[in-house]
Parts: C-alpha cells; structure tokens; sequence
C-alpha cells in the first residue's frame, strides 16, 4: 500500500512535469521506508518522495545536466556508503565517463532531517569494504594512477584518511607512494605480519605508537591490511598491520562536503 501511494504520488508530479520524459527510480531508505526518486530535466532537479512529502538534492552537478543532455544517459545507484543502516545515493556526475572512469556525486541520508545531503563529491571507481566500513576511490588520468581513502567517523560523516599515486611505466605500474596525516597504534598490542593476511609474529607495537605508510591492500574478503614503517630503538621496522589496529587523523579534502 505504501508503495503504491508512493507512485500515485510521483504520477500526479510527472503531469505537471516537464514533457522531456522523466527518470523514475524505486528504493527504500529503509525496509520500512519506500521512497521515489525522480529526475525532473525541465527544471533540472532530482526530487525524493517519502510518503506525502517531496525532498529536493541540493547542489546537483551542472556536469550532470550536460551528461544527459549530451549523451541521454544518466546512472544512479542506491547504496548505504556510510553503513549507518539507511540508504543513500549516487548520482553520475561526469560528462567524459569512460571505460576506465565512473564518477559520481554521493549523497547521504540525515535520519535527523529527513533529508538526503551531498557528502562526497566528484570521486570515481568507488570501492566499498563493508567489512572495514571504508570507501577507495581510484581515478585513472593520463599515465597516472590517484587513489583516496575514505573513513565513516562516529557521525556517519565521511573523511579521508590516506592518499596515494602511481604510474603507467614501460613495463607495468610503479609501487603507489603513499601520503597520510599522523597515524597511531589505537589497540593495546598490534602485532606484525610478515604478509598482508599472512602469519603473525612475535613482534608487536602498542597504543600510541605512531607509524608512516608503506602500501595498502585488501584481501577477498574484504579485509584491509596496512604495510608500516616503525622507527625502533635500534632499528626500522617495516611490517604489516590489520588496519583496525590503527587510526588515521583526517586529511585535508575538497571532495568532502560539510553536512549542516
């Protein structure tokens, strides 16, 4: 029944619409909230409907507009990218979308407002790891390689939290050199590996321990693992760490919108 106001709802919208055939998409924010979402081209807008009640998103992408007027395609996707347990959205935003790049503008859901806010902006190839509650985006430009990843903090507010960039070389792709803000030890004891998910060694580093850097790499399964270099008394050492052993200070980032 629901649902079936909801459509009785978005019709009599698309009356008065634009002739310009519009988009319609069915979701749910949650199993008990069914919602609408509709591209209206005349006016340029993407309306949510939830109940009797309609919802504009706000700063929708001019680089959107022109996609669909260029090629008459658009891509939606319906997710919860900051796992608080309600669904949000991803709008394309790109006009030169290619086999290699798919960029989009996400936008998460308030329960507090009601209301759907863009969170992240203009970020490509989005990863999702459930399981570690991260976001990777990658973007191929030229002969080089840029990567960004996100975090989700107590807020359900997205942060970066480490970057990295490599390149195309004559006979494969050089290591990605890695950037980050302050990291540390937030685990009483994180012990060593001598691979990414390979075996444990005696060694370990404690809370407050502060490391740099090295590479980053997921397993099937979706967990993260996270190669360091610690600076010891008498030596360096250079090992691999589960990544929830550790925690990253937030990076500066342009992609990420402040939720009023």
């Amino acid at each position: 029944m629901k649902t079936l106001l909801l459509w009785m709802v978005v019709f009599m919208h698309i009356l008065v619409a634009s002739p310009r055939s519009n988009e319609i998409y069915l979701f749910d924010i949650t199993p008990e909230q069914p919602a609408v979402l509709t591209l209206d081209w005349e006016y340029h807008k993407a309306i949510v409907t939830r109940k009797d009640k309609n919802t504009t998103l706000e700063n929708i992408s001019e680089d959107f507009v022109m996609a669909w007027n260029e090629y008459g395609e658009t891509d939606i996707t319906f997710d919860d990218f900051n796992f608080d347990g309600y669904t949000d959205i991803a709008i394309t935003f790109s006009v030169w979308q290619t086999g290699n790049n798919s960029c989009y503008d996400y936008y998460f859901y308030e329960p507090k407002d009601e209301k759907f806010y863009k969170s992240i902006a203009h970020v490509c190839n989005l990863e999702v790891s459930k399981k570690e509650h991260l976001l990777h985006a990658h973007i191929k430009d030229g002969l080089a390689y840029f990567h960004k990843y996100y975090q989700i903090n107590e807020k359900g507010k997205p942060y970066l939290f480490l970057r990295g960039k490599n390149h195309v070389t004559e006979e494969d792709l050089s290591p990605v050199v890695y950037h980050s803000s302050e990291v540390r030890v937030k685990v009483e004891r994180a012990y060593f590996y001598d691979m990414w998910d390979g075996k444990r060694l005696k060694s370990y580093l404690v809370k407050g321990d502060k490391v740099k850097v090295l590479d980053a790499v997921s397993t099937h399964e979706g967990a993260w693992w996270i190669k360091v270099s610690y600076q010891g008394e008498k030596k360096i050492y250079e090992h691999w760490l589960k990544l929830s052993d550790l925690v990253f200070e937030p990076m500066v980032n342009l992609n990420i919108l402040e939720i009023k």
